[in-house]
């Protein structure tokens, strides 16, 4: 009888390993310093910012309708009472980083000029392409690595929305309703400015948009209700004509539309501090980590 044996090729010796790192220990201490070199070159690039801070909650102007009308209104094809207020809170996050809000902040505002202030040129009245003596560096890495960088264009509307998505960030506060609305800028006259300004606009053009569908839909009512012959049309008619006028006039009101303003927008006194452990710290630990990985990968090809 003989004696199963097991093949062992597969595992790994630890002894093996840890004789390996302690040898090219070297090795995994040079990624160190080398990640560590990148996030001190990071922190020296660190510019302090201040954040304005806005609290909300996503409120709804929807009026209620009955289960018939709601039913009757959905045969013709009609979205009556509006939308719940989460659905027009997600609008609006949609709505801050479009081109159509870009224009209208550029058409009021000329907020290009304003954000992408360092490739204007006021006097000149146009827009000026950057130093390349100041990226001569990163052509050099471009050529010698055969990458692609994209070369520089003249900001425009979709520049602007880009911005805009990216600086306005909507953040939930777990285990409640309520969104921090935030802007960080180096300015905090800036970050207040805007963090009002683009909140405001997104809402009032969301209002005028449910306006105009609004007053669509009760025309399309009336003109339907003086069709009508059966008494129970006319009296789901009647009945969504008068939801709609309801919620015309929460339209017209001056209140926030998409949101309830719990904290009005402020900005703070102090800017963030530089987080030497994460900036530096971070990329120093990676290294040391990617170093050890490259050493146990070259150690077991080696043994295999």
């Amino acid at each position: 009888m003989s004696i199963p044996t097991t093949d062992n090729s597969d595992l790994v010796d630890i002894r093996y390993l840890l004789r390996l790192w302690l040898l090219w220990s070297w090795l995994a201490v040079l990624f160190g310093v080398v990640g560590g070199y990148i996030g001190v070159r990071d922190a020296g690039d660190f510019v302090p910012s201040y954040k304005a801070t806005m609290v909300v909650m996503p409120d709804s102007g929807a009026v209620q309708i009955s289960e018939t009308a709601s039913q009757f209104s959905s045969a013709l094809g009609l979205n009556v009472g509006g939308s719940a207020g989460s659905r027009t809170f997600d609008r609006l996050k949609v709505m801050v980083g479009s081109v159509a809000l870009a224009e209208a902040l550029q058409e009021q505002f000329g907020l290009m000029q304003i954000v992408f202030e360092g490739s204007w040129d006021a006097d000149k009245d146009q827009w000026v392409p950057p130093d390349p003596e100041a990226y001569r560096d990163v052509y050099k890495f471009r050529d010698w690595f055969n990458l692609w960088i994209p070369e520089w264009h003249q900001p425009d509307l979709e520049a602007l929305a880009r911005f805009l998505e990216g600086t306005i960030v909507f953040e939930k506060k777990p285990g409640t309703q309520f969104f921090e609305v935030t802007v960080s800028n180096r300015d905090p006259e800036m970050a207040l400015f805007l963090l009002t300004t683009v909140y405001e606009a997104a809402d009032d053009a969301l209002r005028s948009q449910d306006r105009e569908e609004s007053r669509e839909r009760r025309r399309s009512i009336t003109r339907q209700l003086a069709q009508a012959d059966l008494v129970d049309a006319r009296q789901s008619l009647i009945g969504l004509l008068t939801n709609e006028e309801r919620r015309a006039i929460l339209l017209e009101s001056d209140l926030p539309y998409a949101a309830r303003i719990i904290e009005p927008p402020f900005v703070s006194n102090r800017p963030n501090d530089l987080n030497v452990l994460r900036v530096v710290g971070v990329p120093t630990v990676i290294g040391v980590l990617l170093g050890l990985v490259l050493i146990t990968l070259v150690g077991l090809f080696r043994k295999g």
